[in-house]
């Protein structure tokens, strides 16, 4: 049930977190397929530094991930049982309750966010294939520096679900793809041009005034540097200029 599987998936963050293999089998092959080949660097520091210092807060989301579930069950005519929106309701149920345990504010935001987001990883490309630039760049804009943290939530949340001993023949593709999500960095053209092309200079290209379609252009800026489909500053600006003509009056 939902309680087992919060407490198993927090026994699995406890395992993933520690900085040393456990004894037992399969723990101690999920552990060494972690972390044995160093992961590549993350925009916010080495990883394991940045988990540790947010180890409690991740261990809490881990816990109550799925508090949304009970109220959310539905049952499909096929008999599946589906829980659409959880990860939503159960942010709200952690704001309310954390805030009544006094919790600080910062943390329970990231807690929440780690629960709207919680299923991301597994959501954030097509089964067989490689996420899209597009895709994480989105991803990282969306989770911050919470992106390595969901990430390992999402490892403990598979551990916890499926059979860890039949998983870990598999766990190395499971580590590999929370690995493209965490140390994704995007092009070095792209963040040039985060200096070059900002509102201001999207305003004067455009004669577009101040306001939400201004930040819906720079986004839109964003993705397509990051995804190289842009390159330097003429190309952000004459985009710009397409999707102002493109946008409602």
């Amino acid at each position: 049930d939902v309680l087992q599987h919060a407490l198993a998936a927090s026994e699995w963050i406890d395992i993933l977190l520690s900085p040393n293999p456990p004894a037992d089998e399969p723990a101690a092959t999920i552990w060494h397929a972690t972390w044995d080949q160093p992961w590549p660097a993350i925009r916010w520091g080495d990883v394991r530094h940045h988990l540790d210092q947010h180890a409690t807060t991740l261990r809490l989301a881990t816990l109550l991930h799925d508090i949304g579930k009970p109220p959310t069950r539905t049952v499909e005519p096929d008999g599946r049982t589906r829980f659409f929106g959880h990860g939503d309701l159960g942010a709200d149920i952690v704001r309310a309750r954390l805030a009544a345990w006094r919790f600080p504010t910062r943390q329970i935001e990231r807690i929440a966010l780690l629960l709207e987001q919680h299923l991301r990883p597994g959501q954030v490309a097509s089964p067989g294939e490689p996420p899209t630039a597009r895709a994480l760049h989105r991803f990282q804009d969306r989770l911050g520096d919470a992106t390595p943290d969901v990430c390992l939530l999402f490892l403990a949340d598979s551990l916890a679900t499926a059979d860890p001993e039949e998983l870990a023949t598999r766990w190395p593709t499971y580590v590999a793809h929370v690995q493209r999500i965490a140390c994704w960095h995007e092009p070095p053209t792209a963040t040039e041009l985060h200096a070059l092309v900002d509102g201001n200079a999207v305003i004067a290209a455009t004669g577009l005034p101040p306001g939400p379609l201004i930040g819906r252009i720079l986004a839109a800026i964003a993705e397509a540097a990051a995804s190289e489909e842009i390159r330097d500053a003429d190309e952000a600006l004459a985009l710009a200029r397409q999707l102002a003509d493109e946008s409602p009056t």
